[in-house]
């Protein structure tokens, strides 16, 4: 986490609840730093750490530990679920369908059926065409599965056992994982449109072809419903049957191989 999105959360709560603000008592005595009671916090949920552990560090006692992450999750939900929990607008889908254009199809391992939107791994690859494209087949799909696992490398709290907490504070917990994984997120984002962040070097040595377009939403056009009457069950079936058409994945292996191959071929296997 920046030092630009602790601030905003350290000021934000402040100004949310006068728990993190540092007063002074009836004998004068200068009470914790907000900074203080939010580290402890972000510890307990970055690294798993128990109440006491935070002891030392922070030079907080364990009950206020806990009253400081029960106070930071109710504030960071109160605070950020409008913006950093809502739906999708239709700019964020536009954004990802304008991704997803480049890959219109799932990177699957050898376990999975052979359907049109599975692109699988090739077993015990030959060619050198097969030995080019498994290496970025399975590099790519190994960076897609660490995106799953980045929250719980951020946030041990999720990964690790719950200690003594309660159905509603592990709810709290969880949500305000994900709210900070966003803003973080945001933060790490550039400034520009992702649509502009591209050169066309990237475009060029990018191994998957334009398969579809930027999706504006369905329309009555686009699809045919599905009813009870056999003529839209027939056009469910024909799209079903399309899909998890074998042949159809090999062809669309097999095309991605040679435009693969044709890209980056002459480079060092």
């Amino acid at each position: 986490m920046s030092h630009n999105v602790f601030n905003r959360i350290s000021s934000d709560l402040c100004r949310y609840d006068q728990y993190f603000v540092q007063k002074s008592d009836a004998a004068k005595k200068v009470e914790l730093l907000p900074q203080q009671k939010l580290t402890c916090s972000l510890r307990m949920l970055a690294y798993g750490a128990r109440a006491n552990q935070c002891a030392e560090y922070c030079r907080m006692a364990k009950s206020t530990s806990i009253e400081a992450l029960k106070r930071f999750t109710r504030g960071i939900i109160n605070l950020y679920s409008a913006e950093y929990l809502r739906t999708p607008t239709p700019a964020d889908l536009k954004r990802l369908l304008t991704k997803a254009e480049r890959k219109g199809y799932y990177l699957a391992d050898g376990i999975y059926p052979q359907w049109v939107t599975f692109l699988k791994s090739i077993p015990r690859p030959t060619r050198p065409k097969d030995l080019k494209f498994s290496q970025a087949q399975e590099g790519y799909r190994k960076d897609v599965e660490r995106c799953f696992s980045i929250l719980q490398t951020r946030f041990s709290i999720v990964r690790g056992a719950a200690h003594g907490w309660d159905r509603e504070k592990l709810r709290y917990i969880m949500l305000t994982c994900i709210i900070l994984h966003n803003m973080i997120i945001e933060d790490e984002r550039p400034d520009d449109n992702d649509e502009d962040l591209e050169s066309d070097e990237e475009e060029d040595n990018n191994m998957r072809p334009r398969l579809a377009r930027v999706w504006e939403g369905p329309t009555g056009d686009d699809f045919d419903p599905v009813g009870r009457d056999g003529y839209y069950f027939n056009g469910f079936m024909d799209r079903y049957d399309a899909i998890r058409s074998a042949n159809s994945h090999s062809n669309l292996q097999e095309d991605l191989i040679e435009y693969f191959w044709n890209v980056q071929g002459n480079m060092e296997i």
